[in-house]
């Protein structure tokens, strides 16, 4: 029932609430900022790959020495899924933690290798 969609904005508007349009817009550019940062670690490293700068605060990159499917599984202390383009597997890193540490990230993922 369509009805209920309305609730859909209450998450959005507790936050605008909350934090105002400066601190919502903040939190945005500190989430950015550790994408772009993580997405220069991996530039940095001749052993990672990275698919695509990022522009919605998600970063694609992988090991190129080992498929990212057994480094997810091995991995431990980083909060690092999984996606699938054009039927090969990545890291997908969500920027949506501001506290977030992109070396340390690096860094667990090069271990799990």
């Amino acid at each position: 029932m369509l009805g209920s969609h309305g609730a859909a904005a209450i998450p959005l508007a507790a936050t605008l609430l909350a934090w105002g349009r400066r601190g919502a817009a903040a939190r945005i550019e500190r989430c950015m900022a550790l994408a772009s940062g993580l997405a220069a670690l991996v530039k940095a490293r001749e052993e990672l790959e990275l698919f695509s700068e990022p522009v919605a605060g998600v970063v694609l990159w992988r090991t190129l020495d080992a498929d990212p499917r057994a480094v997810r599984a091995r991995l431990e202390g980083a909060f690092v899924s999984l996606a699938e383009v054009a039927g090969e597997p990545w890291l997908r890193s969500v920027s949506a933690n501001p506290l977030a540490d992109p070396r340390l990230v690096v860094e667990r993922v090069l271990a799990a290798r």
